[in-house]
C-alpha cells in the first residue's frame, strides 16, 4: 500500500476548488459579478437594465415556485419549469418569454464560461417556436375599390391615390413614406 504525502495532486485540487467555487455564489453576488462584466465590455445602460430586469423576474419565479435559486444548483428542469409558469401562470406570449430566456442564457453562459457552476442549464435550451399569423393581403377587387374611392377632381384626392399606388407599387412602409423628400426622388428616372 503507497503512502500519501500532505500534498493534493492537481485533479484532487480541481476537484475541491470547483466544489468551493460553486456553492460560494449565490444569485445576488453571481448576478453583480454578471453586471460588472456587461460594465467592464462596455454595454449600454439600457442592455445592462434589461439584463438587470429579466433575471429578477426569473429569480422571483423561481422563488414562487419554490426552487432553488443558488446558480450553481438550478438544472434544464428549473428552466423548464419557469417557461411553463411564464405561459401558463403569467400568461406571457412566446415572444417575451423568448425575451427573458435570451437573457437568463446569456447570465449562465458567463457563469460556465468563468467557472462560477459546474453546468451550463442552457446548454439543451432552445427559444420557444413562434406560430406567426399570416397577414391577408387584399384581392383585386379590394384594391380597385379603394383606388376608385378618392376624388381626383380634388388634391387630398390626387394626393390620397398617390400615396396608395407608392405604398402598393413599391411596398414602403407607412413611415418611410412619411419621410420621403423632394430631393429624395430621381426625377430623370
Amino acid at each position: 500500500m503507497a503512502c500519501r504525502n500532505n500534498q493534493l495532486n492537481q485533479r484532487e485540487m480541481k476537484v475541491i476548488q470547483s466544489e468551493v467555487i460553486h456553492d460560494s455564489f449565490n444569485f445576488d453576488e453571481l448576478f453583480m459579478l454578471f453586471l460588472q462584466d456587461g460594465n467592464l465590455r462596455n454595454l449600454r445602460p439600457h442592455t445592462l437594465t434589461y439584463y438587470s430586469n429579466e433575471l429578477m423576474s426569473f429569480r422571483k419565479a423561481l422563488e414562487t415556485l419554490e426552487l432553488d435559486t443558488t446558480p450553481a444548483k438550478i438544472k434544464q428542469d428549473h428552466i423548464n419549469q419557469f417557461i411553463i409558469y411564464s405561459k401558463d401562470v403569467l400568461e406571457l406570449k412566446i415572444v417575451s418569454i423568448n425575451i427573458r430566456l435570451r437573457a437568463i442564457r446569456a447570465f449562465f453562459n458567463f457563469a460556465y464560461k468563468h467557472s462560477y457552476i459546474p453546468n451550463n442549464p442552457f446548454a439543451n435550451i432552445q427559444v420557444l417556436k413562434e406560430r406567426r399569423t399570416v397577414i391577408e393581403t387584399f384581392t383585386r377587387e379590394q384594391i380597385h375599390k379603394l383606388l376608385k374611392s378618392t376624388d381626383l377632381r380634388t388634391f387630398t384626392g390626387v394626393r390620397d391615390y398617390t400615396i396608395m399606388l407608392l405604398l402598393l407599387e413599391t411596398g414602403v412602409r407607412a413611415s418611410e413614406l412619411i419621410g420621403i423628400e423632394t430631393d429624395d426622388i430621381r426625377w430623370e428616372d
